[in-house]
């Protein structure tokens, strides 16, 4: 795009200040967390560094649905996407 001299002369004139981008300025993404990467399991702050925390697959799932059910959600088991002996369905049902 080019800029004629009366549009560049407007530009020149203008009463705000040049907005200034530069990467100085910014604040890079994620500056203020402080991530590590070592290969030790997390310990609770104030235990000492040798009782390790130890949360397996299943104590992770039943600790992620003992909290919903304590807010008052009821269980509901898995189940099938497509149902059963159903030769008709043509695509995934998603409700009833």
């Amino acid at each position: 795009m080019r800029l004629n001299n009366a549009a560049l002369l407007l530009l020149l004139q203008s009463s705000s200040p040049p907005r200034v981008f530069s990467s100085t300025l910014r604040r890079p993404f994620l500056s203020h967390f402080r991530f590590s990467f070592s290969s030790s399991a997390a310990v609770m702050p104030g235990s000492e560094p040798s009782s390790e925390i130890q949360w397996p697959a299943k104590t992770v799932r039943d600790t992620y649905f003992d909290f919903f059910k304590g807010k008052g959600h009821k269980f509901w088991p898995s189940s099938p996407v497509v149902p059963h002996n159903d030769p008709t369905l043509l695509f995934a049902n998603a409700g009833t």
